[in-house]
């Protein structure tokens, strides 16, 4: 497979996971057999664009796949060219009536903007803990960002004025991820009371840790979302990760555009050939007011 394909199922893999909602072990295997199944078609010289349902069906007669494999293989061939046809990259979806009783299409849980303002509501913000667990659930929520790259943030990477903030990611590359007014409220509220609960420490941490004033453990994150996810009667299904999920299963529902949608997110291998590589600053931060849903009832 080339390059270009390969970064195609990067992308992929980072839409199951953050879009899609499926846990690392599913979007591994849907991963796995597409790529099988793709890399027998570029053996046999067969482009995207000319696969079908017969191609499928000799693909599992020359390699006798097993009935697993088979069901497997029909399940995220058969997503993979739906998501194409998300993008325009492909009319339609050759394999969209395939199916195997083993492996039916999975239904995600979705949870709705009530319940996220539920789970948003529950901290106490009278208090210091309180007040910084709700703003972190409000940056969670509202940005889309993800666990490790919450944890990260520094001071200087706040920008308010600006209503952004700087995350940076391997091999030091960056992005500004826009905030809607409501998180520069909680953000301006919680750094106010930030300087008291952490000024001895000296630690330039957005988040740190109360134990040792440096960067908050995963744990650490994982039990403040349980613990309040519990009080707003969620399921136990519900972590850290779904409220990255939430933000984008939202926005699209919203109307947003799925590219847009992973430029926010930050997803690493989109085509630089695609408009939307080349929206500016100003452009994402008027499509996220647009469509994100707490933007609409603020």
């Amino acid at each position: 497979m080339s390059t270009e394909e390969t970064d195609a199922l990067d992308a992929y893999a980072e839409y199951l996971t953050d879009i899609v909602g499926q846990d690392q072990q599913t979007t591994t295997w849907h991963i796995r057999y597409t790529k099988r199944f793709l890399e027998y078609a570029v053996s046999h010289q067969l482009s995207l664009a000319e696969l079908e349902e017969r191609h499928l069906q000799q693909y599992f007669r020359e390699e006798n796949l097993t009935e697993s494999a088979i069901g497997k293989t029909c399940t995220a061939v058969k997503f993979y060219f739906r998501y194409r046809v998300q993008l325009g990259e492909q009319s339609n979806n050759p394999f969209e009536f395939i199916s195997h009783p083993g492996y039916p299409d999975r239904i995600h849980r979705f949870y709705t903007c009530a319940e996220l303002e539920r789970l948003l509501a529950m901290p106490d913000t009278s208090t210091d803990l309180g007040l910084r667990d709700r703003t972190i659930m409000q940056l969670l929520y509202d940005t889309g960002i993800r666990n490790t790259e919450l944890r990260l943030l520094t001071l200087p990477d706040v920008d308010l004025r600006q209503k952004t903030i700087r995350i940076i990611r391997k091999r030091r590359k960056e992005r500004l991820v826009p905030l809607l007014e409501t998180t520069v409220d909680w953000l301006t509220r919680y750094l106010k009371r930030r300087m008291l609960l952490f000024h001895e420490q000296g630690s330039n941490v957005l988040f740190p840790s109360t134990k040792t004033g440096q960067v908050m453990d995963i744990s650490t994150l994982w039990r403040i979302i349980k613990k309040y996810a519990q009080q707003a009667c969620l399921d136990d299904g519900f972590t850290v990760h779904t409220l990255r999920h939430a933000f984008a299963s939202h926005m699209l529902a919203n109307g947003a555009d799925l590219r847009v949608v992973q430029i926010l997110l930050g997803h690493s291998n989109i085509s630089t050939t695609q408009i939307y590589a080349q929206l500016e600053q100003q452009q994402l931060k008027t499509l996220h007011q647009q469509y994100h849903p707490r933007s609409r009832s603020q």
